[in-house]
């Protein structure tokens, strides 16, 4: 169902709203924030509760009840947390990287000495909050950088279902040629059968008229 012109707005302007107020207050105030929305969304409002820990329960069987419920809310928070720093991105400066990104200057160091010996470097990290901090960082540090992404891509739901209608009407038909040549072949191996049966039959009356042949010839 699409949206209405007014909740597109809405959304747009909250959008908008909390982009300023995160820009407003302090760092550390919209980051403590973020954690706490993100222990009420999972808590009270349960957001995708049931699906995340099942789907985490999935990953580590090991784990107990308590550390998924743990390993949940820590997820969401950081997701809430990456969103900040994606909102304050204009004003991160390097003053910032030297504060909050970890090692970033000893990094930033190895890095130069690559890129002064003429060579290109390929960072690989795991999870999204990642690579645009990165760059980020290695941007203030006065790096050259760039990201390259995956290059699949992902088919629609409907070209999906075309594909998965064009598989199976291939198999039916795979199948229906399959079933033809197995009858083909038992009738085939009738045929031989008959042949056979029909080849000893003859055998035997031959070896019989033989048989008789010779004890008549006994007898004279």
């Amino acid at each position: 169902m699409a949206k209405s012109a007014f909740s597109v707005n809405l959304e747009y302007f909250l959008l908008r709203f909390f982009c300023a107020l995160v820009n407003v207050i302090p760092y550390a105030l919209a980051m403590a924030l973020a954690r706490g929305f993100g222990w009420i969304g999972f808590h009270v409002v349960r957001f995708k509760r049931a699906r995340t820990l099942e789907r985490i329960r999935s990953v580590f069987p090991e784990k107990s009840p308590r550390e998924c419920r743990v390993i949940a809310v820590r997820s969401l928070q950081n997701v809430l947390q990456t969103g900040v720093e994606m909102m304050r991105a204009p004003k991160l400066d390097r003053a910032w990287m030297d504060r909050y990104v970890k090692d970033g200057s000893h990094y930033k160091g190895l890095l130069q000495e690559f890129v002064d010996e003429g060579k290109g470097v390929v960072i690989m990290v795991p999870h999204s909050g990642n690579w645009y901090m990165a760059a980020w960082s290695m941007a203030k540090y006065g790096l050259q950088r760039g990201v390259r992404g995956s290059e699949a891509r992902h088919m629609t739901t409907a070209q999906y279902y075309r594909d998965l209608q064009r598989q199976t009407g291939e198999l039916e038909a795979n199948v229906q040629q399959l079933q033809t040549e197995q009858q083909q072949a038992e009738r085939q191996l009738d045929e031989v059968r008959k042949e056979i049966k029909s080849e000893k039959l003859e055998a035997a009356k031959t070896e019989a008229k033989a048989a008789l042949v010779a004890k008549v010839g006994s007898l004279l």
